[in-house]
């Protein structure tokens, strides 16, 4: 679930046979001027970085790359990934 006008992200997750509800955070993106066309679409780079805890339990900083298009005025894309002005492709 995305909720536009809040930035509220939901997901649903079922693990050992029971139902969880995640809340994910605003993702803080950095917008390039980067850009590539992808299909019919002109899109841009945007990136960010998202802090993920091994099975060992050790943090680790990944870097997230997304390309959006501002043609599509959409700010959605897979998982808990919005909040960019275009559809990410």
């Amino acid at each position: 679930y995305q909720n536009r006008l809040t930035n509220e992200s939901l997901e649903h997750i079922t693990a050992l046979g029971n139902d969880f509800i995640v809340a994910h955070d605003p993702v803080d993106w950095t917008i390039t001027n980067e850009s590539k066309q992808i299909g019919q679409y002109l899109t841009f780079k945007a990136t960010t970085k998202k802090e993920l805890t091994t099975i060992d339990g050790n943090k680790k900083i990944v870097p997230i790359v997304a390309w959006f298009a501002p043609s599509l005025p959409i700010g959605f894309g897979p998982k808990e990934y919005q909040g960019i002005p275009g559809l990410i492709l």
